[in-house]
């Protein structure tokens, strides 16, 4: 595959401690930007772009927009960060499946195609320093700014994200320096570099996003729907093309709908046996 056409990959710290072991592992080099944290590394294959946004929701959010507006072409989005547990260990990489903020209604399901070997489990998001750890899951305060800007920019598949615990009950945050998170991020680093390049790998074999929306936005053109209806069938269609559908077989089941609601259970049902998120591998 030529190089204007491989995907990216774009990762997304808030800490510089945290890109680090990263900055160094792919020989990224910093742009001169004036105000950001911006390291990129032109590859024969593909660009690698690191940006380092600061701590909390708010920041994380401006460093996906920025980094957003200043690369084009495919590309596969990857948070990598440290974050609190009740019991893991420290320096355990948990792949996050799902993710929810303090404040937030809706909770971000994220699709586990891309391969991982390691442990996955859930990130609860708040605006502080947590020391009250939520039961089973991590705690951090991007994560959920994180999904909720670049899946803007992406498909869910290639929105992904991977916490590595750096404080627990036995071991709180309050001994924790940049020292050790860049210790426990690089301990990972194979790991990370590997599910890294799993991630463009995936990203190669997926249509171009734009045309996969606007492919699927056909289906529906003969169709008198609500807002939400056509948001939740075009959701539906793009996961079953993302776990191997096929566009015609969708278009057939579109025509042949006796109604809408019928076409909703339809492809919902079709996806709680195929789904996207492999539910059984949560720690």
């Amino acid at each position: 595959m030529s190089a204007e056409k491989r995907s990216n990959l774009n990762i997304l710290t808030a800490l510089h401690s945290e890109a680090k072991p990263l900055i160094d592992r792919f020989k990224l080099v910093r742009a001169p930007v004036t105000g950001v944290q911006f390291y990129r590394s032109e590859q024969s294959e593909m660009q690698i772009n690191l940006v380092v946004t600061g701590l909390g929701r708010v920041a994380m959010a401006t460093g996906v927009g920025w980094l957003a507006a200043r690369t084009s072409g495919h590309a596969a989005w990857l948070n990598i960060g440290t974050a609190g547990h009740a019991s893991h260990p420290l320096a355990t990489a948990i792949r996050v499946a799902y993710c929810a903020g303090e404040q937030e209604q809706r909770g971000h399901h994220v699709p586990l195609v891309a391969d991982w070997p390691g442990m996955v489990g859930r990130l609860q998001t708040g605006d502080h320093v947590c020391t009250d750890y939520p039961q089973d899951a991590l705690a951090d305060m991007e994560g959920s700014a994180f999904f909720s800007s670049a899946i803007r920019f992406a498909p869910a598949e290639l929105v992904q994200s991977v916490k590595i615990v750096s404080d627990n009950v036995e071991t709180g945050v309050e001994q924790l320096d940049g020292t050790k998170i860049t210790e426990y991020i690089a301990k990972n680093a194979d790991q990370l570099s590997e599910f890294a390049m799993s991630l463009v790998h995936l990203a190669d074999r997926l249509p171009s996003y734009a045309a996969q929306k606007e492919a699927v936005s056909s289906l529906f053109s003969q169709l008198r729907l609500t807002h939400s209806q056509s948001m939740k069938l075009q959701d539906l269609a793009l996961k079953q093309l993302n776990c191997g559908g096929n566009l015609e077989a969708l278009g057939r089941e579109v025509a042949s709908a006796e109604n809408v609601h019928s076409l909703l259970k339809s492809w919902q049902r079709a996806l709680s046996e195929n789904p996207p998120l492999l539910r059984d591998h949560f720690d």
